[in-house]
């Protein structure tokens, strides 16, 4: 199999099709074209329907899909607040299954219902199969239906991709499926095959305090932890951190993190699901956060920074070098809050991929919320670095 990754940031659209389509035939050799994906900057929002039908029209791939982005990644670069395109292409030598569909959202006699999965997303085998997928962030409920249904209906298929990003109003064209361009929904492909998909899901907090468990709360609520006020208990952790520390949380990096499994005699980074806090109640000493929460549940508060940012994702990256990954390429899916925003060099995530893995042609975007499995369940996150890896596996796999 080989990939190719071909970049623009020509502001003239014409000119940068045209880049980016000489870039990809040289790369692929003029080889037939089974998967594209294109990531377009908010100058060209309004031209997507072009950028559809150009490189539909001249790539011929069985699957086309891609969406907006305030910010791309091409190679060791993240193209930050500038017009770009970012065009990726695999092409498979053996029988690669691709099926690429569209979803809504639909109000039905059963409530809110996502409509639009392929059939035979019903009989994949989750050890071969993988979907990528891109939403619209004005028209999508991620967590209300989408992510909920996933998790249940497809138990075990990894899901990869984010919410689409740069957009500044509602309606815009956010979406491109095949040669046309939509403004709802979602877009997506599964890939099944003789295909090994490696993830990682860099969520770079550092755990402050000590677990604890949820004594009462209900749904965002956190009323009481190991039979303490969430309030006080922040306040004597905040007391024991440093200057520094203490700035960070009140520049808005405390988090909270959600135990992934309660059968642990030690908890460590990478054992939390990390989530933003809301708000608190100082009347009631409640905490409130962007996530259901259950009574029983350990959570720990984590402290996100640059630092914690890096070690976690460099961590990661050479973890997944030490178990054997020999990946030939890489779709990230980055936060809009990261790059220039959190580290002060810029390329940042990028760069660490490449110095780890690199050469390697590597894609993606900046998105409004990252899809990516953490402990076995597809969640959508925030602050994080989402990477998918493609490995060729044997003719038996």
């Amino acid at each position: 199999m080989s990939f190719a990754v071909a970049s623009s940031t020509a502001f003239d659209l014409s000119q940068a099709l045209r880049e980016v389509l000489t870039e990809t035939d040289r790369q692929q050799n003029h080889q037939s074209i089974d998967l594209a994906i294109v990531y377009y900057s908010s100058a060209h929002i309004s031209q997507a329907e072009t950028i559809a039908r150009a490189i539909h029209g001249h790539l011929q791939p069985r699957v086309l899909l891609g969406c907006s982005a305030e910010s791309l990644v091409a190679n060791r670069l993240e193209i930050e607040n500038q017009a770009a395109i970012v065009l990726w292409t695999a092409h498979w030598d053996r029988q690669v299954q691709l099926e690429a569909f569209r979803l809504q959202a639909e109000t039905t006699p059963d409530g809110l219902t996502i409509l639009g999965w392929p059939d035979s997303i019903l009989e994949a085998n989750p050890n071969r199969t993988a979907v990528i997928l891109f939403g619209d962030p004005f028209s999508l409920p991620v967590s209300e239906s989408l992510l909920p249904a996933f998790n249940e209906d497809f138990p075990g298929i990894p899901l990869f991709g984010g919410i689409a990003s740069g957009m500044n109003n509602p309606g815009e064209l956010s979406l491109i499926y095949q040669d046309e361009a939509f403004r709802t929904g979602a877009v997506g492909v599964m890939i099944s095959g003789p295909l090994r998909f490696h993830s990682i899901v860099s969520q770079g907090a550092k755990p402050i305090g000590e677990p604890k468990v949820i004594t009462k709360g209900k749904d965002f609520f956190i009323m009481e932890l190991s039979g303490q006020l969430p309030v006080n208990y922040i306040r004597e952790v905040l007391l024991n951190l440093s200057e520094h520390d203490q700035q960070l949380c009140q520049r808005g990096g405390l988090m909270i993190g959600l135990a992934m499994s309660e059968f642990r005699d030690k908890f460590e980074r990478g054992d939390f699901l990390i989530r933003p806090l809301q708000g608190f109640d100082p009347q009631t000493g409640t905490v409130v956060i962007t996530d259901r929460i259950r009574v029983g549940q350990t959570v720990q508060f984590q402290l996100r920074d640059a630092e914690s940012s890096d070690q976690d994702l460099l961590s990661m990256l050479h973890r997944s070098l030490t178990f054997g990954i020999k990946p030939q390429s890489a779709l990230v899916f980055t936060c809009n809050g990261r790059g220039t925003r959190m580290f002060s060099e810029p390329h940042h995530d990028a760069k660490a991929i490449q110095d780890v893995f690199g050469p390697l042609p590597t894609a993606g975007f900046f998105a409004a919320g990252e899809f990516g499995p953490v402990g076995g369940n597809n969640f959508i996150h925030g602050f994080t670095a989402s990477i998918v890896f493609f490995e060729d596996a044997p003719e038996r796999y």
